[in-house]
C-alpha cells in the first residue's frame, strides 16, 4: 500500500535525484513584482525561455507543462494525475476535500452527477432573467458616470449576485462574501488569514444549510437541491458533504469569473475597435459565441493543478508518485503548435478549442453559467455604455496566484 501523501510550501534548495538539472527553472506564479501589470507575460515569457515541461523550486517544488496536447493528457487520465489538492502551495483553507472537483473517478461520478442538472444549458438558461436583471441594476448605478471602479461596482457584485441567487441565500449578504474571497484568494494575505476565511465561510454556510432546512424543498436553488437529494438506495448527503460542495461552488463561481471579466474588459478598453466589432455582433449569436471563446481563449485566469499518483513518463520525462504538477491554461490556450497566432484576439477565430474549462471528468461544470454571466456582461454594456477606456491618468493593477486576477480596473467614457 503506498504511504500517504504530504506536501510542503517551502522553497526545494536540493531537487529530487529523478528530476535531471538541464529541466531546472525556477518559477513562481505568485511573484507580486512580475504579475502587478500583467500576470499573463510570466507565463508566456516561459514559452523562450523553459522547457516544455521543467521544474520549479518554488512552494514545494512542481512540474510545470507548457504544452495543450500534454495538459490535455494530464486533465484526461485521473489514473495517474489526481486532482486532490488543487492549489500550489498547499493551503488548507478547508479542512476535506473540495467536492467533487478534488475526488477522481469513480467517486467523483456521484457527485457531479447531482450537481449536473442545476448547470446543463436548459437550466442555466431558466435563470438568465435574474442575471440580466441583477446585470442591468448595476449598470443602473454607473449609466451618468464619467468614470467608475469597474471591479468594485460590476465585476465583483455581479458574479456574487448569481452566486447567491443560484444558491438560493440572501442578497444582502454580498458584502460578507465578498470580504471573506478577498481573504481566500487574493495572495497578498497569509495562510493563517486565508484559514480563517475558510473558517467564516463554513460558519456561513452551516447557518445556510440550517435555514435551508426549514424551507420547503426548492429544486432550483442548489443548497435546497442538495440538502433534500438522494441516491437510488435513499441516501442523503451528510453536512460536511453538503459544505463541501457549498465551498466549491463559492470558490469557483465568484473570483473566477471575476478576474474573466476584469481582463476582458481592460483589453476592450484599450481597444475600440474590438468593441465596435462586438456591438456589430451583438445580434449575432453564433459571431458572439466566437468572440466570447476568443476572450475566454485569450484571458484564462485558471492555473490548475494535478498530483502524480503513480510513477511515470510523459514526454519522456520521468515522474514520480506525489510529485505535483501545475497545468497553466494560458500557455496551453496560446500554444501556437495549437493556435494560429495565439497572442492576438481574433474574435472570428474559427476551430477555437480554448481549454479554459479544462477537459475529461473534472472539466467545468459551470461552464454555461460563466458563458452566459460573460456575454450578458458584454450585451448590458456595450448596449448601454459602449466605448469604455481606461482613463490616461490611472493604471490597472494585477496579480499572479492559482487564480489570477485584477485588483483595480478604472473605465471612463471621455
Amino acid at each position: 500500500m503506498n504511504a500517504p501523501l504530504t506536501f510542503n510550501s517551502d522553497y526545494v534548495e536540493t531537487v529530487p535525484d529523478h528530476i535531471p538539472s538541464e529541466l531546472v527553472h525556477d518559477f513562481d506564479h505568485f511573484d507580486p513584482v512580475k504579475s502587478s501589470k500583467d500576470p499573463f507575460k510570466p507565463f508566456l515569457d516561459l514559452q523562450a525561455t523553459a522547457p516544455d515541461i521543467f521544474y520549479s523550486r518554488n512552494h514545494g517544488g512542481f512540474w510545470v507543462v507548457q504544452k495543450y496536447d500534454t495538459l490535455k493528457y494530464i486533465m484526461q487520465t485521473p489514473k495517474l494525475f489526481s486532482s486532490w489538492p488543487m492549489n500550489i502551495p498547499y493551503v488548507p483553507a478547508w479542512p476535506r476535500k473540495l467536492l467533487p472537483v478534488e475526488l477522481d473517478p469513480p467517486e467523483h461520478k456521484k457527485y457531479r452527477g447531482m450537481l449536473a442538472p442545476l448547470f446543463t444549458p436548459k437550466a442555466v438558461t431558466l435563470i438568465e432573467p435574474m442575471i440580466r436583471q441583477a446585470c442591468e441594476e448595476l449598470v443602473d448605478g454607473f449609466t451618468d458616470s464619467s468614470e467608475i471602479e469597474f471591479l468594485k461596482d460590476f465585476a465583483r457584485p455581479f458574479p456574487t449576485n448569481t452566486f447567491l441567487s443560484l444558491m438560493g441565500l440572501p442578497l444582502s449578504d454580498a458584502e460578507k462574501l465578498l470580504d471573506i474571497e478577498d481573504r481566500i484568494m487574493h495572495p497578498s494575505y497569509s495562510a493563517e488569514i486565508k484559514m480563517q476565511a475558510g473558517i467564516d465561510i463554513m460558519a456561513y454556510m452551516t447557518e445556510g444549510l440550517a435555514k435551508t432546512r426549514k424551507q420547503p424543498q426548492d429544486s432550483d436553488k442548489l443548497l435546497s437541491h442538495i440538502s433534500y437529494w438522494k441516491d437510488k438506495e435513499g441516501n442523503a448527503l451528510s453536512d460536511e458533504e453538503i459544505l463541501d460542495i457549498g465551498f466549491l461552488m463559492f470558490m469557483a463561481g465568484l473570483d473566477t469569473v471575476t478576474s474573466l471579466f476584469g481582463f476582458s474588459f481592460a483589453h476592450l478598453a484599450n481597444n475600440h475597435q474590438l468593441q465596435q466589432q462586438l456591438i456589430k455582433n451583438l445580434d449575432d449569436p453564433k459571431a458572439l459565441d466566437s468572440a466570447i471563446d476568443e476572450l475566454l481563449r485569450k484571458f484564462p485566469s485558471v492555473n490548475t493543478n494535478r498530483t502524480v499518483l503513480e510513477d511515470c513518463e510523459i514526454d519522456g520525462i520521468t515522474l514520480k508518485r506525489g510529485d505535483r504538477i501545475m497545468l497553466p491554461i494560458v500557455l496551453a490556450n496560446h500554444d501556437p503548435s495549437k493556435f494560429k497566432c495565439p497572442h492576438q484576439v481574433d474574435l472570428t477565430r474559427k476551430d477555437n478549442e480554448q481549454m479554459l474549462f479544462g477537459h475529461g471528468p473534472h472539466k467545468c461544470i459551470g461552464q454555461h453559467l460563466g458563458r452566459l454571466e460573460l456575454r450578458i456582461a458584454l450585451e448590458t454594456i456595450l448596449r448601454r455604455k459602449p466605448y469604455f477606456s481606461i482613463p490616461a491618468d490611472k493604471e490597472i493593477s494585477t496579480y499572479g496566484g492559482g487564480v489570477m486576477g485584477t485588483l483595480s480596473l478604472p473605465l471612463c467614457w471621455k
